[in-house]
């Protein structure tokens, strides 16, 4: 793909907005859980809109990077990889780390209470897993693109007939045994693998299709009925603990993962042209890095210190948009910091002047 898809340049940016949107919501939804009340039923179906999001970051991550051949070269791509993705997931977690550290310690003297956990000093701390909720997918992230031109290489030999076949395999494996067993950190990524297979299977197949309109309906269809689905068990009571009353808000579940489908057709079907929204597309990784920090904060202003009480049908979408801006802004003063950083050895050249 040597030409820029903006459609799925849209698609990246709608996707980072679900995330933010995600997070914000989460808290309205666990919080009312137990109620059952009309705030659950609000944040629920907001929430409930956003669990595609995941799914088509890796969606699109399997298109670009399995549509590009050159990154079956084993040293070239780990070490794009190790700059791209592994050295920005090592510093984050080091600054989340210690800033979730430094936010404990500020709740404590505001609270006038202990410590719950000691400060943690040791950097290599990072390595025994996420220290901070949505890195998670980071950490997931590294070990896909570690099979990337292995997948490649696959892709090449057995065709793409066969190679869509074996991401079907993959999905539907992972839809049988996420309900019974939840991956050591490290080998997550294998649930995600056929998502990332299918990615570029489906930009193969469907980039020129034609009938979208079918497909944005049965999205929204999915997503309608996961929504009531999961009103109808929350309301019924048939689990016991909120992770197995959310059990349709996984990424491999069969409405998420239809919705996911066809949301991503949809969009390749959309014609390539600019639109406003785009100015977002290139900061779409720092704002899904930056933005849970961010929402922390307001988190705690708003419901541990100010105490507001703001209707949940306010809070998300509002809420949503601040934090998704907010972090627009961090990324453009990280992406000039760093500019400025990579220049910082880069002799200036001074312009001349001629006497007359």
């Amino acid at each position: 793909m040597n030409t820029r898809e903006k459609n799925l340049d849209l698609l990246r940016v709608f996707a980072a907005f679900l995330v933010v949107m995600l997070h914000t919501s989460v808290r309205s939804v666990t919080t009312n859980i137990r109620l059952c009340n009309l705030n659950f039923t609000i944040a629920n179906l907001f929430n409930a809109a956003t669990r595609v999001a995941v799914p088509t970051f890796v969606l699109l991550s399997g298109t670009f990077l399995l549509g590009n051949p050159k990154n079956k070269d084993f040293p070239s791509f780990y070490k794009k990889t190790f700059y791209k993705i592994v050295l920005p997931t090592f510093i984050t977690s080091l600054i989340y780390m210690y800033y979730v550290d430094v936010l404990n310690y500020g709740q404590a003297l505001i609270s006038h209470a202990r410590l719950s956990e000691p400060i943690r000093l040791n950097p290599l701390l990072i390595f025994k897993g996420p220290c901070f909720y949505h890195l998670w997918y980071m950490y997931m992230l590294i070990g896909l693109y570690m099979v990337v031109p292995l997948l490649i290489r696959l892709k090449e030999r057995v065709g793409m007939k066969n190679f869509m076949i074996i991401g079907c395999i993959f999905l539907a494996i992972d839809m049988a045994i996420i309900f019974y067993n939840e991956h050591f950190w490290p080998i997550r990524f294998v649930n995600y693998i056929g998502y990332l297979i299918l990615g570029y299977c489906l930009h193969y197949y469907f980039s020129n299709c034609k009938k979208h309109s079918i497909f944005i309906i049965i999205a929204i269809g999915c997503y309608l009925l996961n929504a009531l689905a999961t009103e109808f068990i929350v309301r019924q009571g048939y689990f016991e603990t909120t992770e197995k009353k959310l059990i349709l808000y996984g990424h491999l579940t069969p409405f998420v993962l239809i919705s996911t489908i066809c949301l991503f057709i949809y969009f390749m079907s959309l014609p390539s042209k600019d639109s406003k929204l785009l100015i977002f597309a290139p900061h779409t990784f720092n704002i899904y890095l930056v933005h849970a920090g961010i929402l922390v904060i307001f988190d705690q202003l708003i419901h541990n210190i100010l105490k507001f009480s703001i209707p949940v049908i306010i809070y998300i979408p509002i809420m949503s948009i601040v934090i998704f801006l907010l972090s627009y802004e961090m990324s453009k003063l990280i992406n000039f910091v760093t500019q400025k950083l990579k220049n910082w050895d880069k002799p200036h050249i001074e312009s001349s002047y001629t006497m007359n």
